[in-house]
This record gives structure tokens, C-alpha cells and sequence, in this order.
């Protein structure tokens, strides 16, 4: 999490030091990774997959068009490019908003809600630090009940690709990628092991499976490797010769300034032992979150920790 801070100067208690942290507009002492959230973008379009998989929606012959756009109620509803016939794993590699759009239409907003909310979503993780918040995954009740106000299939084609009210912390988004890559399983975080020599992560080690097929869960997982290795894929600069990478990027659009930069992913391909996220608050293109999980991995090869 950047800004970082010394924590030495809560030992020194100088005056000086403590306004000047306490007041930095950039928040040193907000742990991004837990403490705030952010609207995810293309990440979400995995739960908007599994939902079309699941409901029977989509399937691996399922294809839509995609021109550029798509025409919903009295809106223009755009795609980052003109893709042309997709299917979902077309979709995953190329991150074709108008394919996830036409699921996310027949699947329905309820549904889209539950999935988030199975793959731990809107939900705390349980990590054992403090100050962690939920996010929030919107449906049509809670909008219904918060502010008397309706539900429109805007609202679900925003939903679908991770706009809208969606907000996930980086803590959730890489724990949703890891449930593709550990097949199936939504796992507790946490950071302590031990206390001078006594376990304490026993009750922390929950492991439960999420209530999904695991044949669609391979559906995405196998899909996931298409923006690193597939021509076209979004996270293109990520395929590189030393370990095969698999994963998602995210453009999110923000308000207050540019798009927040994502990606999420998993490593080595096709038996990962590591998760990650890289978001970049208001960091533009996701390009530029993969440029620095790039510089991660490859400092990972250095120290020959793969």
C-alpha cells in the first residue's frame, strides 16, 4: 500500500512528524489493500461468467457479436473495441464488455448478486488485521430499500462488467481469482502463524468450497491464461519466457480522475502456487498494473522464489 509511512515516528511522537502524516492528503495510513474499496472493472466479469454458466445462459458454444457497442433501452452502451463474434473464452482473453453485457441480460441482476456474494464479495474476508471493510455489491432490493429507486437493465449491464455501485477491496479481488486457481475452494487469509512458537492460525485456516460447478470453474480457469498467451489478450506483456502467467485485467472507470489499473492473476500455469492483485488508484490503462506485476514476478525469478 503506497504512500507508506515509518512507523517509528508513533515512537518518537514528534509533534511535527504526526501532523504532517495525519493530515497527508494522500493517506499514508490507509491500508489500500483492505481498507478502501474500488470499483473492479473487467475483474467482475468472472462472477458475470460463472453466472451465465451456471444458470445455463452461456456455454462454451454460446457466441455474440460484438460491433463496438450495444443499444440498451434509450442508451449506447460502448465496448473498449470492436471485437467481432465472441465466445466466453474470447471474451475472458480480449475483455469484450458487449459479450458480458448480453449475459449479464439474460442471467439478471439477482443473479449476478448472488454469485458475488458466494465468491466472497461485499462480504469481510476474516483477515486477522484490523480496519478491513466489505465493499458493496448492489442489488435490486437493497436499491429498492436504500432509496426507493428501480432497477433498469443499465444498471445490469454496468453491473456486468464491474461499473456502477459495485466496489471490491484488493484483498477480495485477488482471493475471488485465487478460488479459479486453487479449483474451487474460497480460502480465510491470514498473517500470523505463530506466537512465540504457539500456532494461532488454526481458526483462521477456514477453507470452504463455493457452491458452483466445478466443471465451469475449469471452464474460466482455463480461460484465464488467454489475456497473458492468446494474440490480442489484454495482458499481453505478462507472457514472458520463465513462468506462464494467467489472469485478468481491469480499466475501472473512477470519478475524480483517470481509471483505476488492475490486474489479477495466478502463477505458474497450469499448477499456481501464487495469487496476485496490482491495482493503480486512478493509474489509467490496466496496461500499466500489469507493467508492475511484470517488475513483481521477475524480482520473484531473481530471488528464485518460483
Amino acid at each position: 500500500s503506497f504512500p507508506d509511512f515509518n512507523p517509528e515516528i508513533f515512537f518518537e511522537r514528534s509533534p511535527l512528524q504526526l501532523q504532517k502524516i495525519f493530515n497527508d492528503p494522500d493517506a499514508p495510513l490507509l491500508n489500500r489493500g483492505i481498507s478502501a474499496s474500488y470499483p473492479p472493472g473487467s475483474v467482475f466479469k468472472l462472477i458475470t461468467a460463472m453466472a451465465g454458466l451456471m444458470s445455463g445462459k452461456i456455454g462454451l458454444s454460446t457466441t455474440y457479436h460484438c460491433p463496438g457497442n450495444m443499444r440498451i433501452g434509450r442508451r449506447i452502451f460502448g465496448c473498449w473495441d470492436t471485437h467481432g463474434t465472441q465466445n466466453i473464452f474470447q471474451a475472458i482473453t480480449h475483455s469484450c464488455d458487449v459479450f458480458f453485457y448480453h449475459t449479464a441480460l439474460a442471467v439478471g441482476p439477482q443473479n449476478l448478486y448472488e454469485y458475488a456474494v458466494k465468491f466472497g464479495l461485499g462480504r469481510y474476508t476474516g483477515i486477522d488485521l484490523p480496519g478491513e471493510v466489505n465493499g458493496f455489491i448492489p442489488s435490486p432490493a437493497s436499491r429498492k430499500a436504500k432509496r426507493n429507486q428501480g432497477w433498469f437493465d443499465g444498471d445490469t449491464a454496468n453491473f456486468a462488467i464491474g461499473q456502477g455501485e459495485v466496489l471490491v477491496t484488493p484483498l477480495q479481488a485477488v482471493r475471488l481469482m485465487s478460488v479459479f486457481a486453487n479449483g474451487g475452494y474460497l480460502v480465510t487469509p491470514y498473517i500470523v502463524k505463530s506466537i512465540d512458537g504457539k500456532d494461532v492460525s488454526s481458526n483462521r485456516r477456514r477453507i470452504q468450497p463455493v457452491p458452483v460447478n466445478r466443471d465451469y470453474i475449469n471452464i474460466v480457469y482455463r480461460a484465464l491464461r488467454g489475456p497473458v498467451a492468446e494474440p490480442g489478450g489484454t495482458a499481453s506483456i505478462l507472457n514472458i519466457a520463465k513462468v506462464a502467467i494467467a489472469g485478468k485485467t481491469g480499466t475501472a472507470q473512477a470519478s475524480g480522475g483517470q481509471p483505476h489499473s488492475w490486474f489479477v492473476g495466478f502463477f505458474p500455469y497450469p499448477n499456481p502456487k501464487f495469487a496476485i492483485c496490482v491495482l493503480l488508484e486512478h493509474g489509467g490503462s490496466s496496461h500499466y498494473a500489469c507493467m508492475i506485476t511484470k517488475k513483481i514476478i521477475e524480482r520473484m525469478i531473481e530471488e528464485n522464489l518460483l
